[in-house]
Formats: C-alpha cells, sequence, structure tokens
C-alpha cells in the first residue's frame, strides 16, 4: 500500500492501524494496567512542560517517521517545536 493509500483507508477507519513500508498493522486496545500507567505519565509530562513551548499528545496522534517509511500512534509522544505534517495530515 503506499503512503497515499494508507492515509484515505486510516482517515475513514473506525480502528487504528500503523503503517511499515507499505503494511498495514491493526492496533489492538490496552490493558488497564497499561491505561493507568500511560495517563499518569502523560499527566506528570504535562506537568513538567507546562510553561514549556513543548506539547505533549495521547495515543490518538498519529506520527510518520520518514526515514522508515512509518506511521505509529505511541502511547506518549511529545514535540517541542513546530508540528510538521505530511501533506497537512491532521
Amino acid at each position: 500500500m503506499s503512503v497515499e493509500e494508507y492515509l484515505q483507508f486510516e482517515n475513514a477507519a473506525i480502528e487504528k492501524h500503523e503503517f511499515y513500508k507499505g503494511e498495514v498493522f491493526a492496533i489492538s486496545g490496552a490493558k488497564l494496567t497499561h491505561n493507568r500507567i500511560t495517563v499518569n505519565t502523560l499527566a506528570a509530562i504535562g506537568t513538567v512542560v507546562k510553561h514549556k513551548k513543548c506539547q505533549p499528545y495521547n495515543s490518538d496522534q498519529r506520527i510518520y517517521i520518514d526515514q522508515h517509511k512509518l506511521f505509529i500512534y505511541p502511547d506518549i509522544s511529545i514535540f517541542c517545536d513546530e508540528v510538521i505534517t505530511l501533506n497537512n495530515d491532521e
């Protein structure tokens, strides 16, 4: 699948999928303990970066890593500079 096909597919999908070098993988939901750890970590990071130019995001934020041709939904991501999107992908 091409990057463009993946983005069209993913934007229309109900569930999340990751993309790696043309292959698409469905993502399963996390367990209760995993979610607790993620929420607590995200809250702690949010407190640390509150008055800085950094912004934390949760697992709903899709990230593209060009050098690996990879789209992922990490549990937590932090952007400290301008967010650059691929083809204005929000």
